[in-house]
């Protein structure tokens, strides 16, 4: 992690989760709590981290925070975490083809966004669930 002043007295904060494995890990909380935004983005995208390839925290203030994020596809986007919910910002060419989300489009979960431009993140998603719940009714079969 790498903290930077700005003009402007916000914070950057430089974050690659290309190298997180396993659970537990809560980078979270190296973050200041006046950086909330930041915090939490970086946690939602932690959580998500099976339906992405990495993010990098670029951007960090006490209202917004945003994250370059490479998709499972390869693609590049920035989003963003404000109060008003999460942003797409500057996005690569292939985002913008017919039928993806408009850059000025609101989503209330990261979730809803990932699912909106990621068909691979969808699919990662519905085989992370899977897994959960093939776990769970082992567990439960072993416990008999």
């Amino acid at each position: 992690m790498t903290w930077n002043d700005s003009e402007d007295a916000s914070r950057r904060l430089e974050f690659d989760s290309s190298h997180l494995t396993g659970e537990g890990h809560s980078p979270g909380r190296d973050i200041p709590i006046d950086d909330f935004p930041a915090a939490e983005l970086t946690n939602a995208l932690t959580e998500q981290s099976f339906g992405t390839t990495s993010f990098k925290i670029v951007l960090t203030g006490p209202l917004e925070a945003a994250a370059r994020v490479v998709l499972l596809e390869g693609t590049a986007l920035n989003i963003s975490l404000s109060s008003q919910g999460y942003k797409i910002g500057r996005v690569d060419a292939k985002i913008g083809e017919a039928g993806s989300p408009t850059i000025d489009e609101t989503f209330e979960s990261l979730e809803a966004l990932l699912t909106s431009v990621s068909p691979r993140y969808a699919t990662a998603r519905q085989n992370a669930l899977f897994a959960r719940l093939q776990a769970l009714s082992d567990s439960r079969s072993s416990d008999k």
